[in-house]
C-alpha cells in the first residue's frame, strides 16, 4: 500500500490541464474568489461597525449640560464675567456681589412667555436640574415650569414652588421614546438660570459620590487630641480607622489664598503667584476641569478667599458661596453639610464631585456652650457669655492662653459632630459605601508655640501640619498610615490617578500618592511650603520651609533685597516641636534645598507683588466687611 502511494504520487495526472473538466474547475474557483472579494470588504465594515457600537464604554457619563446661553442670554440684562463668573444685573444702583457663579447660564428680560426646548438622550428615570433667580417687575410672580410634549399632547411635569426666591429647580421624569420637553417662563421681569443639567437617575448603590471637605484652620493634632481624657473629635478618631491616613501632610502655605490655589493647581506659590487678592491667571491649570467629563461638579464654600471671583469657579457646574457679615458666620459646618445632604437626596445625581469648605474652626471662635463645657467646664465665657475678640499676648497667663485654645478645640468638636451627622445621612440614603471622602485643613493654627497666634506668620509645624484622611469606596486601603511628608498639592493628582483620569499636559509640583497605597513608594523629598507674601501683614517677612523625612530647613528672606538669610535646620526626630536649631546644616538635605532656595530668591527679586494691602477703600464693600470680620483688616 505504501509503495503504491509513492508510485502514484510520481505518476502523471489522468486529467490534463487542457481537458474540459479542468477548465470548468478553474472557472468555478475563480467565481468563488470573485464572490469572496466582493463580500469580504462589506463584511469587515459590518464587523468594525458592530464593535464600535457594542464595545464597552466604561467612562460614558450619564449626564449632559444644556447650552442655554447661546439662545437665551441677553447681555443688556445680565453681564457674566467670562473669567470670574461674576453675575451683575444691569441698572442696579448698588450691585451686590454675586454669591452664585454664572458661567454657562443665561439672563434675559421676560414680557409674557419664553421657552427652551430640549430632549433627553436616555429612556426611563431621568431628571433636570438648574439654578434659578426670578425677579418680577411687580407683585405678580414669574412662573418657571417644565412641560412634556408627547404624541401631540402637552403635559405639565413640574414647576418652581417658590418663584419669588432663588433656588434649585429639580424635576424627575419618566422618559419614553419620542418625548420632548420645554422649560417655560411666564410673567414680566428678569430671569437668570444656571446651565441646566440632564442626567439619568440611578439606584443609590450605583451612584458615585466624591466629597472633598476642607476644614479651614484645622490642625492635624486635633484628630486624636484629648483634654482630661475627653476626646476633642471622637467621631473623627474612629473614622480615621476607615481611611488611608497621611500623618505628615503639610500645607503649601499658612494662609488660605495661596494654600487653596496650590491645592487646585497642584503648583507651588512661586509658580501660580496667587498671594494677594486678584484673579487666577487663565494659563494656570485648574484640576477640577479634568473631572468635568466624568462628574457633575459642585462647589459650596464659605466665601472670602474662596470666592469664585478669584477664578475658583473653573470646572464647577454649581458654585455657591457663603460669607461673613459682622461676626456672623453664614456657612457653618451644620448648614454646609445639611444643605449638601439635602441636595444629594433631592437631586440624586448619578456621579458627583463636591468640594465643600467651611470656616467653622476659624476665628472668631464662638463654639456652643455645651461643647465648650465638655472640654473646659471653668471657662470664663460660660459664666460671662462674652468671648474674647483677640488672642492672648506674651503677658497673658498660662490659664488665659489655655482657655483660648479650648475655644478653638470646642469648634473642632462641633465640626466633628456635624461630620458624624452627615455620614449618618449618607448611610440612610444608601450612598455611604460608594462615597469617596477626603478631609483636610488648608493650614494650621498657632497658639503661642513660637510666640505667634493664629496663622500666616511663620512656617513652623503648628501652622503647616494639617490632617489628610482619604476614605475610599468600600473601605479600600482602610488602616493605611504614612509617616513620610506629603503635601496638599498631591491631593488632586491622587484623585485623578485613582479615577484613571489624565491630568493636564503641563508641569505639576504635586504628585499622585496612589503608588504609596499600592506599592510602598514614598514621595520624593523635600515638601515645599512658602510664605512669600503675607498680604494682610506686611511685617511678616518672606519665608520658605523644606521638609524631609527627618530634617526641616527654614529660610527667611530679606524684605528689601529678597536675599536669603542664614538657614535654620531642625532634626524632627529629636526635636519634633522645632525648639532648637541645629548648629550645622545636614549636608545632603541642604544640597537638595539650595536650588529651591535660589528659585524663591529669584521670585522675590523679579515677580513678587507689591507688599501691603494696597487700596482697601477701592475693594468690594462686602469683601472688605468679610475681611474685617475675620481679622484681616
Amino acid at each position: 500500500m505504501n509503495a503504491a502511494r509513492v508510485v502514484n504520487r510520481g505518476a502523471p495526472s489522468p486529467v490534463s490541464d487542457s481537458s474540459p473538466f479542468m477548465s470548468c474547475a478553474i472557472m468555478v474557483r475563480m467565481r468563488k474568489r470573485k464572490r469572496l472579494v466582493l463580500v469580504l470588504p462589506p463584511l469587515l465594515i459590518l464587523i468594525a461597525a458592530g464593535y464600535f457600537w457594542l464595545r464597552p464604554r466604561p467612562h460614558a457619563a450619564p449626564f449632559l449640560r444644556l447650552d442655554v446661553a447661546s439662545s437665551l442670554h441677553d447681555r443688556s440684562v445680565v453681564s457674566i464675567h467670562s473669567r470670574s463668573g461674576e453675575i451683575r444685573w444691569r441698572g442696579e444702583r448698588r450691585p451686590q456681589r454675586s454669591r452664585v457663579a454664572g458661567i454657562g447660564g443665561a439672563g434675559f428680560a421676560l414680557a409674557g412667555r419664553k421657552s427652551f426646548p430640549f430632549s433627553f438622550p436616555w429612556r426611563g428615570n431621568c431628571a433636570v436640574f438648574c439654578f434659578h433667580d426670578l425677579r418680577p417687575d411687580g407683585e405678580s410672580p414669574i412662573t418657571m415650569e417644565l412641560w412634556r410634549l408627547r404624541r401631540q399632547k402637552t403635559e405639565l411635569v413640574g414647576r418652581v414652588e417658590n418663584p419669588e426666591e432663588q433656588g434649585y429647580f429639580v424635576q424627575k421624569v419618566d422618559v419614553s421614546r419620542g418625548d420632548r420637553f420645554e422649560l417655560r417662563w411666564n410673567g414680566a421681569g428678569r430671569v437668570f438660570i444656571g446651565q441646566p443639567l440632564l442626567y439619568r437617575v440611578l439606584p443609590a448603590a450605583e451612584r458615585r459620590t466624591i466629597v472633598m471637605l476642607a476644614a479651614d484652620t484645622l490642625r492635624a493634632d486635633q484628630i486624636d487630641a484629648r483634654v482630661n481624657d475627653v476626646a476633642v473629635a471622637p467621631f473623627l478618631t474612629r473614622f480615621a480607622g476607615e481611611c488611608a491616613r497621611f500623618d505628615r501632610c503639610l500645607s503649601p502655605s499658612t494662609w488660605t489664598l495661596p494654600s487653596f490655589t496650590s491645592l487646585f493647581t497642584a503648583r507651588n506659590e512661586i509658580i501660580h503667584g496667587m498671594n494677594a487678592p486678584g484673579l487666577l491667571d487663565k494659563g494656570q491649570p485648574f484640576l477640577v476641569e479634568a473631572l468635568r467629563d466624568r462628574f457633575i461638579t459642585v462647589n459650596f464654600n464659605g466665601g472670602l478667599w474662596l470666592q469664585f471671583q478669584s477664578g475658583f469657579h473653573r470646572g464647577f457646574d454649581i458654585v455657591r458661596e457663603g460669607g461673613y457679615f459682622g461676626e456672623h458666620k453664614t456657612v457653618m459646618a451644620d448648614s454646609l453639610l445639611a444643605g449638601t445632604l439635602a441636595l444629594l437626596e433631592r437631586a440624586e445625581f448619578p456621579v458627583v464631585f463636591l468640594f465643600l469648605h467651611t470656616y467653622q474652626v476659624h476665628t472668631p471662635y464662638r463654639p456652643p456652650a455645651d461643647l465648650l463645657r465638655r472640654l473646659d467646664p471653668g471657662h470664663p465665657a460660660l459664666a460671662a457669655g462674652v468671648f474674647p475678640s483677640t488672642p492672648p499676648t506674651a503677658e497673658s497667663s498660662a490659664a488665659e492662653q489655655e482657655h483660648y485654645f479650648r475655644l478653638y478645640q470646642a469648634g473642632v468638636s462641633l465640626l466633628d459632630r456635624e461630620i458624624e451627622k452627615f455620614f449618618a445621612g449618607l448611610k440612610r440614603a444608601g450612598l455611604y459605601e460608594g462615597t469617596m471622602f477626603m478631609l483636610f485643613g488648608d493650614h494650621g493654627e498657632a497658639f503661642g508655640e513660637h510666640g505667634d497666634w493664629e496663622h500666616g506668620t511663620s512656617l513652623f509645624n503648628e501652622q503647616l501640619h494639617v490632617p489628610l484622611l482619604l476614605r475610599f469606596p468600600g473601605g479600600r486601603f482602610a488602616g493605611y498610615r504614612a509617616d513620610f511628608p506629603v503635601s496638599l498639592l498631591d491631593l488632586f493628582p491622587t484623585l485623578l490617578d485613582f479615577l484613571d483620569i489624565q491630568p493636564p499636559a503641563t508641569k505639576l509640583d504635586g504628585v499622585s500618592l496612589m503608588p504609596a497605597l499600592t506599592t510602598g513608594w514614598q514621595r520624593p523629598e523635600p515638601v515645599v511650603s512658602s510664605l512669600m507674601n503675607c498680604w494682610y501683614d506686611e511685617n511678616v517677612p518672606p519665608q520658605l520651609a523644606l521638609s524631609f523625612a527627618r530634617w526641616k530647613i527654614i529660610v527667611t528672606f530679606d524684605e528689601a533685597s529678597g536675599d536669603p538669610g542664614p538657614p535654620q535646620a531642625y532634626d524632627l526626630q529629636l526635636d519634633p516641636r522645632e525648639r532648637t536649631p541645629l548648629a550645622d546644616l545636614p549636608p545632603d538635605a541642604w544640597r537638595q534645598a539650595l536650588p529651591i532656595v535660589l528659585l524663591h530668591q529669584d521670585y522675590l527679586k523679579t515677580q513678587r507683588p507689591a507688599r501691603g494691602k494696597g487700596d482697601v477703600d477701592g475693594m468690594d464693600p462686602e469683601l472688605r466687611e468679610e475681611l474685617k470680620a475675620l481679622g484681616y483688616l
